[in-house]
C-alpha cells in the first residue's frame, strides 16, 4: 500500500486508496453515441451566425475545431459520420479571410432527432465563445444542394480609416471603380492575364461607394461554381494596397441563398433512369 505524509513528519500518514475510483452510474461520456448500421440523419438545418471581433480572428480550420467542441458540449442530437472516428457532420460556407468580420456566415448541420424550436440557438449560444453568435436555425431537406452551391451572391463594406496618407480620397475611389470596369484592352502578356482576371471579375462583382466617402459596397456574385473573395477585388482595386500599408476594415454584411432545391446531379441521375 502506498503512502505519503501530510506534515512532511514521520508521523499522521494518510493511505490512498487501494481501488481506482469508478464513475457514478449515471456519469455520461462526452464522445458521439454509437450509430446502428444504416441509420440515417433524421434533421438538417441551416445555420445563420455572426463572426465578429475577437472570433474574426480565428482561421476557418480554427472555426471549424471550434464548433466540434460546442456541439459536444451543447448535448445537442447531432448526426455523427460512420467509421472508426465519427465526427459531427456539418458543412460550412466559403472560408472567411482571417481578420474579416461577418454579420452573414452560415452553417448546415444534420441531427439525429429533429430539434425543437430554439433548441439549437440556445443550445449553441450557451457554449459559443465571446463574438459568435447563431441568429437563426431553419430546416432544409435532407437532400437539398449544397451550402456553397446555394449562395447567390454576398456583400461586403469596406471602410478605409480616415486621415493617414495611405487612405484613398473620394477621386482615387472613384478613378479605381472606372479601372476596374474598363473594358479597353491592353498590349503585353502579363497585362493580357491581368485584364483576363479582371474581366472574370468584372461580370461577378458590383462596386458602390459608401455615402460617407470613405469605403466601398461590394457586391460579389456566384457565377461558374465558385465565389470570388472581398480580398481579391481589393487587390485589383488597390495593386500597391499592401505595400503601402493599406489596412482597410472588412465586414461582411449580407448574403442571399437560392431557395433549397435537390442537387444537380440526382436530378441528372433521375432523368437518366427515366429514359
Amino acid at each position: 500500500v502506498c503512502a505519503r505524509t501530510s506534515d512532511g513528519g514521520d508521523g499522521g500518514q494518510e493511505n490512498l486508496p487501494d481501488a481506482p475510483r469508478t464513475l457514478a452510474s449515471n456519469a455520461s461520456s462526452a464522445g458521439p453515441s454509437v450509430r446502428g448500421k444504416g441509420e440515417r440523419p433524421a434533421a438538417r438545418l441551416r445555420l445563420q451566425y455572426e463572426k465578429r471581433h475577437p472570433a474574426s480572428y480565428l482561421s476557418h480550420l480554427e472555426t471549424l475545431t471550434l464548433f466540434h467542441r460546442a456541439l459536444r458540449r451543447s448535448k445537442l442530437p447531432i448526426y455523427y459520420t460512420g467509421g472508426e472516428h465519427p465526427h459531427p457532420k456539418m458543412a460550412f460556407s466559403p472560408a472567411l479571410p482571417v481578420g474579416v468580420e461577418s454579420l452573414s456566415e452560415y452553417l448546415d448541420l444534420w441531427f439525429s432527432r429533429t430539434p425543437e424550436a430554439g433548441e439549437v440557438e440556445k443550445g449553441l449560444n450557451a457554449v459559443l465563445p465571446e463574438g459568435i453568435f447563431v441568429q437563426d436555425a431553419r430546416p432544409v431537406p435532407l437532400n437539398a444542394s449544397s451550402l456553397e452551391q446555394s449562395i447567390a451572391w454576398m456583400e461586403y463594406v469596406i471602410s478605409f480609416p480616415e486621415a493617414t496618407p495611405q487612405t484613398p480620397s473620394q477621386d482615387d475611389l472613384k478613378r479605381a471603380m472606372e479601372a476596374f470596369y474598363d473594358d479597353n484592352p491592353s498590349s503585353g502578356a502579363a497585362a493580357a492575364k491581368e485584364e483576363k482576371n479582371r474581366g472574370n471579375l468584372r461580370r461577378a462583382v458590383k462596386l458602390e461607394g459608401k455615402q460617407d466617402g470613405h469605403g466601398l459596397v461590394c457586391r460579389i456574385h456566384r457565377l461558374s461554381g465558385s465565389t470570388a473573395s472581398a480580398m481579391r477585388v481589393l487587390k485589383v482595386l488597390f495593386p500597391t494596397s499592401n505595400r503601402n500599408g493599406l489596412r482597410p476594415r472588412i465586414i461582411k454584411t449580407d448574403a442571399a441563398l437560392l431557395p433549397p432545391s435537390p442537387p444537380a446531379v440526382a436530378s441528372k441521375r433521375k432523368l437518366r433512369n427515366d429514359k
